[in-house]
């Protein structure tokens, strides 16, 4: 019998300033779905992806560190089976450019804060 889905979920090893990180559980979500083929869902809890983070305040070392592991991983996965990671969802706190993430902007050029809002992702 195979399962319909699988979902993996763990610890995130999610680097900080001074190349200090910890693995932190619930950053990161896949979801694998059988049914009708093959369906490969990417989740993030985290703002730790993105150059400012969801109050509007830069965190570049954090996204220098952080950036190019999750670009790492789902590059990685799109070699599977080829999977089109063209109809990925937006989501309202990041936008995706090709395999990475990206804050939302203000018409003046700032990015978005969110501090104002209770966050649900």
């Amino acid at each position: 019998m195979v399962p319909e889905s699988l979902l993996v979920e763990g610890k995130t090893r999610t680097f900080f300033s001074g190349k200090r990180y910890q693995d932190i559980e619930g950053i990161l979500e896949i979801q694998i779905d059988f049914t009708g083929g093959l369906d490969i869902g990417i989740r993030t809890f985290s703002d730790c992806w993105l150059k400012y983070d969801l109050e509007g305040r830069e965190q570049s070392e954090m996204h220098q560190l952080n950036a190019p592991q999750l670009e790492q991983m789902l590059k990685s996965y799109s070699t599977l089976d080829n999977l089109d990671f063209q109809d990925w969802h937006e989501s309202r706190y990041a936008q995706r450019k090709g395999f990475r993430l990206e804050n939302h902007w203000e018409e003046d050029g700032t990015p978005i804060n969110f501090s104002g809002e209770v966050l649900r992702f």
